[in-house]
């Protein structure tokens, strides 16, 4: 489905963006760049962030907001980057709620053209500019997926992964030393599974804790 929502929300499956899109918006002689951006947690969101900063460091404004998850349990983030108060993020926010996604995250970078908008004209323009990120993607339903990290004994990690993967899981990153922290990525609805099962293979040793991604 292109640039609307994707149908009827269940606990395990979030509409989201397929994958990242671009629009680019002219505004009175500055020029709105939207990007659209798939997420599953915060950390994933910061780390997109930083790049979008990187790949427009010459940019006057970079303003965001980001919806992880959905209902009443949805983590959001606005950010209006010294442009006036709720100028920016809050609308770019709205966009995402209206349109009944999660797991996303869209940035509306800006070039300061030489005319102020005001605050009426700012709104519109970044709600515009996160719409238009939206037109230029794909929606579609994604399984909801946690992220957790375990610690387990060295010899036990070819067994873990074995179990992961025939639970459609995946290892995000590894972490060895006295013994070995895995940071996982699986969906919700197996997660229960996957803990009874390392905790059988360690005999109850398996120490867990929320949260994945990079260890360094």
């Amino acid at each position: 489905m292109r640039g609307g929502a994707a149908g009827v929300y269940t606990r395990n499956m979030i509409p989201t963006l397929q994958g990242r899109c671009v629009a680019v918006l002219k505004v009175r002689d500055s020029r709105f760049i939207g990007i659209g951006i798939p997420v599953e947690s915060e950390e994933e969101a910061l780390r997109e962030l930083s790049a979008i900063r990187g790949e427009y460091s010459d940019a006057t404004h970079c303003c965001y907001a980001y919806r992880i998850g959905m209902g009443d349990a949805a983590m959001e983030k606005t950010h209006d980057a010294s442009e006036p108060a709720g100028s920016a993020g809050a609308p770019i926010l709205s966009v995402i709620k209206g349109r009944g996604l999660g797991n996303l995250m869209i940035a509306v970078v800006r070039y300061f053209g030489g005319t102020k908008l005001g605050v009426g004209g700012l709104s519109h323009a970044y709600r515009d500019a996160a719409k238009a990120a939206l037109q230029a993607g794909v929606v579609q339903e994604k399984e909801a997926r946690c992220r957790l990290r375990v610690r387990i004994p060295l010899p036990l990690v070819g067994e873990a992964r074995s179990h992961l993967a025939r639970l459609g899981g995946e290892v995000l990153s590894e972490d060895y030393g006295e013994s070995a922290e895995l940071a996982l990525a699986i969906a919700e609805n197996r997660v229960h599974e996957l803990r009874e099962k390392l905790d059988d293979l360690t005999r109850g040793s398996a120490l867990w804790r929320e949260g994945g991604g990079d260890t360094g």
